[in-house]
C-alpha cells in the first residue's frame, strides 16, 4: 500500500513515469502475494493515469480490473461494502464520462 500511496504523490508533483512505475510493481507484488487492495489499488491508479494520458481502452480495462479486485480486499469484514468498490466505481464513472467528452 506503501508504493500506492508514493505513486499518489508523484503524480501530484507531475511525475507521471515514476508514478506509473510505483503502481506496476505495486500491482505485481499485489497479485503475487493475494493482496487484493494492494492489486485493486495500482490497478486504479494505472487506469486513471492511463486516462489522463489518452490511453482510454486501456484505462477502462485497468478500472474493470480494480473493480473486480476490490470487493476481496482482505482488509475488510466479510459482507461488507468496500471503501475500494466505491472509490474505483467513482473512478470508472469518471473515465467513462472522459471517454465521452473525446
Amino acid at each position: 500500500e506503501a508504493m500506492c500511496h508514493v505513486a499518489m504523490h508523484l503524480l501530484l508533483l507531475q511525475r507521471r513515469k515514476d508514478a506509473g512505475s510505483y503502481y506496476q510493481r505495486a500491482r505485481k507484488l499485489g497479485a503475487a502475494h493475494g493482496f487484493f487492495s494492494v492489486e485493486c489499488q495500482a490497478c486504479q491508479g494505472l487506469g486513471q493515469l492511463a486516462m489522463v494520458e489518452g490511453r482510454h481502452e486501456e484505462g477502462v480495462e485497468l478500472l474493470r480490473h480494480a473493480l473486480s479486485a476490490a470487493p476481496f480486499s482482505e482488509n475488510q469484514p466479510e459482507g461488507a461494502d468496500s471503501d475500494l468498490t466505491g472509490s474505483t466505481l467513482h473512478a470508472m464513472i469518471d473515465a467513462l464520462f472522459e471517454v465521452q467528452r473525446d
